[in-house]
């Protein structure tokens, strides 16, 4: 026989004296002998204790019990009757009487103390305390009164003065245990331990903790009985145990994007309900988010997008299952092209490329102008610019550049500079070349050496070639090809020509040459004879005589002409054969003597006196000849 413990609390409220009132209760008033988790209550025991409370020198008790013997009946063992407390102050137990009658449903119980050794001031206990403990056993399921026998009950103190406690029974009354309990996140009701009596119906209601939950299970003695809200006992005959458990809500989340990017997480995303849940929306390269939608509806304006183009959205508090998609679009990029003076570019102005894409710029400069710079901004910082002329294919006047792909807005310049040639000259000697330009001499090269002169392309400088004295132009070469030149004078100008190349210009001199004419008349020679040539600048020397010479039938030089121009005053005699030395010759000349026959006169003086010219003198036919004659 399997034995329960269960608590009557008998409590003796009494007075000692005028002050005190005593109380006997059987507590809780209603007992049930069906334990919680156990199976039904018949032929188990159960037992129940008897308190008193508020005691004051307590000295014994005496009270039989009245109870229904089909419900319970009292075992028989003294085993368990009598407590601690009624010992608890030394003072020793007496006629400890227990007597059970389950026939009748009568038992008398009964104990008192004496003082020890003959201490007769030894009081009884005080307060409050178990005085004995009564075990039943069930016979039945049912109902049954405890009460005490009205006239079979007293308590007393040491002296042996009768209390008047009140005496309260208690009602046996089986009932089922239905052990309520709900997992977090909802509630049962009713909830805990509910006592339910035999036969009765009992009906739970499950409730989720919030709109987020589902009941996920209900468990009745340890079997699913699947997720209703609510679940009822009928005609309860034992215990019986249940329980709810609850699960969030779940959702899913439906993700995708088109060509060009991609979202994160991807696929289909389980969310539990109230979840949020930040997806990333994130282009690929050269591409933009060109829309999100959720549900179908534009969730642009919720998008947080960085500097990098990817965005971020949030689903917040999740209620339902949703669809997020992304839709991308390649991007577009503005490549801001322009030129400066003097040449263009192609295409200009702004010029929408594709992200990705290389875009080819031709370069076109000006007649005579070429290509000085392209500059494109920096690609990784740009505030900068860089030349990326080297990177231009030029062909003659055009250049083409392409760019590297372009992944964002750039901008391109084009800038033109004069094509200048280079004039190389070189003078010989004997004279100098100035290089004019619009009446401007730009360069002046001497004879004997060499320079070098630039030109813009187009420029059209003239060429002017002074010989020195002496000397004129032999020729004029510009790039080894003989050119024709104005003269003016001595001087030369090759005409403006339009420079279109680099020149090489290569002036040589040569010395001017005359001649002198010799005229022979009778009677006369002159050597050299004939026509002779000379430099410029040279002294030629002409000896002049005539034939025969004087004295016999001979002549004499009377005049010597150049260019009919007498010039016998320049000349020298020497035994009648006279010299003419000419002064540089600058030009052409002519040359002739003029003779005439000659006679003897012989001079003579006496003593004491001269004449002047003395000796032979010999004069020209025609001539006059005066003599000096001087006495001593």
């Amino acid at each position: 026989m399997k034995r329960w413990l269960c608590c009557i609390i008998f409590v003796v409220l009494f007075i000692s004296g005028p002050s005190h009132a005593l109380r006997v209760e059987i507590a809780p008033e209603t007992i049930n002998p069906i334990r919680h988790g156990l199976p039904t209550g018949v032929d188990e025991t159960f037992a129940v204790d008897v308190w008193v409370r508020e005691a004051s020198d307590l000295l014994g008790f005496y009270f039989v019990i009245k109870y229904d013997p089909s419900v319970i009946t009292v075992v028989k063992s003294d085993s368990d009757l009598l407590s601690d407390f009624l010992s608890s102050t030394g003072r020793i137990v007496e006629d400890e009487t227990k007597e059970v009658d389950n026939i009748a449903g009568e038992s008398t119980f009964m104990a008192y103390t004496i003082p020890p050794g003959g201490d007769s001031d030894r009081e009884g206990p005080s307060g409050d305390g178990k005085l004995a403990t009564i075990t039943f056993n069930v016979e039945s399921v049912n109902d049954s009164a405890v009460t005490f026998l009205e006239e079979m009950r007293w308590i007393t103190d040491t002296t042996g003065s009768p209390l008047q406690p009140e005496w309260l029974g208690a009602e046996v009354r089986p009932k089922y245990h239905i052990a309520a309990s709900a997992g977090g996140n909802g509630a049962i009701h009713p909830s805990d331990d509910m006592l339910v009596i035999p036969g009765a119906n009992q009906t739970f209601t499950i409730t989720p903790g919030d709109e987020c939950y589902d009941i996920a299970d209900i468990i009745v003695d340890s079997d699913s009985v699947g997720t209703g809200s609510s679940h009822t006992f009928t005609n309860v005959n034992e215990n019986h145990a249940i329980s709810a458990s609850f699960a969030k809500k779940t959702y899913t989340v439906e993700v995708s994007a088109t060509e060009g990017g991609t979202i994160s997480p991807s696929d289909s995303v389980p969310m539990t309900c109230g979840q949020d849940k930040t997806f990333t929306i994130t282009p690929a390269a050269c591409h933009e988010i060109k829309s999100i939608k959720v549900d179908a509806s534009s969730v642009m304006r919720d998008v947080e997008i960085d500097e990098n183009g990817t965005g971020t959205y949030m689903f917040e508090d999740v209620r339902n299952s949703h669809t997020i998609e992304a839709d991308f679009e390649r991007v577009s990029h503005i490549i801001t092209a322009s030129s400066g003076a003097h040449g263009t570019i192609d295409p200009s102005g702004e010029v929408s490329v594709e992200c990705g894409s290389e875009p080819v710029f031709t370069i076109t400069s000006d007649d005579c102008y070429q290509i000085a710079d392209v500059t494109v901004d920096d690609a990784d910082d740009q505030t900068e610019v860089v030349s990326v002329k080297a990177d231009v294919e030029i062909d003659a006047d055009i250049g083409i550049y392409t760019f590297k792909p372009v992944i964002e807005d750039q901008e391109i310049e084009a800038t033109f500079s004069p094509i200048v040639y280079t004039m190389e000259i070189t003078t010989g000697e004997g004279g100098s070349v100035k290089i004019m330009l619009d009446d401007e001499e730009k360069a002046e090269v001497p004879g004997g050496y060499s320079g070098t002169v630039e030109m813009n392309c187009g420029s059209e400088p003239a060429i002017v070639i002074t010989p020195d004295g002496c000397y004129e132009i032999a020729e004029l070469k510009v790039n080894d090809i003989v050119q024709e030149i104005e003269l003016d004078g001595d001087v030369g100008t090759y005409p403006p020509q339009r420079m279109i190349e680099n020149q090489i210009i290569t002036a040589s001199f040569a010395v001017k040459t005359y001649s002198v004419t010799v005229t022979q008349a009778d009677s006369v020679t002159i050597e050299p004879s004939g026509t002779i040539h000379l430099e410029c600048g040279s002294e030629p020397v002409f000896t002049i005589t005539p034939v025969p010479l004087p004295p016999e039938d001979g002549y004499k030089i009377r005049d010597v002409k150049v260019d009919e121009t007498s010039v016998m005053e320049d000349v020298t005699t020497e035994d009648w054969v006279v010299t003419y030395t000419f002064l540089p010759v600058t030009q052409d000349y002519t040359i002739e003597a003029i003779s005439v026959k000659t006679h003897h006169i012989t001079a003579s003086a006496g003593e004491n006196g001269a004449i002047e010219p003395f000796g032979d003198v010999f004069a020209a036919d025609g001539d006059n000849q005066t003599f000096t004659i001087t006495p001593d």
